[in-house]
């Protein structure tokens, strides 16, 4: 699969009489950071960069890191509800809150979910749709195809969902799926090498109070830094990173853009633990494999 061809628009699964109202509120209710006093997206980009910082500056090489964070408040699931956790996190760059309870009991009215869990790309599109009104499109096939698709998507200020399979400390694991774990994605994080003709590029962006090697760029959504970005041939980024969060942390996440592709391109099979309770869960015909692997949510 090419980074030409053009992502499959949703075709939602034949669904149950839809409920006839949605309620919508403000905040969610189990938001963690309240709207006083809750850090800045630079103070949150910060902590995470730093840390990336330490293993980079053990080399030769000191690089200087590019942040585009687009910031959501942080929600905790209860049970196994990442997956609609992750959708109310995307649904504050829609300007639309909903909170997690109205989620669960519109997925459940749709056969999507039993507990919370949502085993199924396409039930998630679908359920996004009908709560948003948003339109979308799923990527299907090795992600790494889509990168450049989902890199611009993304500095456009628009979040993208993706399952992936959760290590010990929720980043992205190769555990054959069974971990399986959603994240929203809401920002990109670019290691640039310092060249004398980074100067330019630089002036859309505003050095770190705090840690100089980063600059936080000033129009998010800039055209021009996009275009830089991906057609300048003086800059080079040697490494892609994603700003994410997740239903067990309130912490924003950095993860290597390739370690979250191979993540979740080995989501095959459900764990054996869940299996022997399938009945208690939403499972497509195909499994995991069918319903998660190699396959992400963009949010237009």
């Amino acid at each position: 699969m090419s980074e030409d061809l053009v992502p499959r628009m949703l075709i939602p699964p034949a669904p149950p009489p839809l409920p006839t109202r949605v309620r919508v509120h403000v905040v969610p209710t189990n938001v963690i950071a309240s709207h006083h006093g809750k850090n800045s997206a630079q103070d949150e980009v910060r902590r995470p960069c730093k840390a990336l910082y330490t293993r980079l500056a053990a080399g030769t090489d000191k690089p200087l890191l590019l942040s585009h964070y687009q910031q959501v408040d942080s929600v905790i699931q209860d049970g196994p509800k990442c997956g609609l956790v992750a959708l109310s996190m995307a649904g504050h760059l829609l300007n639309k809150s909903i909170d997690i309870d109205t989620i669960f009991q519109h997925a459940k009215a749709r056969s999507f979910t039993i507990q919370g869990e949502m085993f199924s790309v396409e039930y998630m599109a679908a359920l996004t749709q009908e709560l948003y009104g948003c339109p979308l499109k799923i990527l299907e096939g090795d992600l790494n195809e889509y990168h450049a698709t989902t890199v611009s998507h993304i500095l456009q200020g628009k979040p993208v969902l993706v399952p992936y399979d959760a290590d010990f400390n929720h980043e992205p694991c190769c555990k054959g799926g069974h971990k399986a774990h959603w994240a929203v994605i809401t920002g990109v994080l670019f290691i640039m090498n310092k060249s004398a003709d980074s100067h330019h590029l630089l002036e859309h962006y505003e050095q770190d109070k705090e840690l100089k090697y980063l600059y936080h760029v000033k129009q998010p959504t800039s055209p021009y830094v996009i275009q830089q970005l991906h057609a300048d041939p003086a800059i080079t980024c040697s490494d892609t990173l994603f700003f994410a969060k997740q239903g067990k942390s309130k912490h924003l996440a950095l993860w290597r853009a390739d370690s979250l592709y191979a993540s979740n391109a080995n989501l095959l099979e459900m764990d054996p633990e869940r299996e022997a309770d399938i009945e208690h869960y939403v499972v497509p015909t195909g499994g995991v494999k069918e319903g998660l692997c190699n396959q992400a949510v963009l949010l237009l």
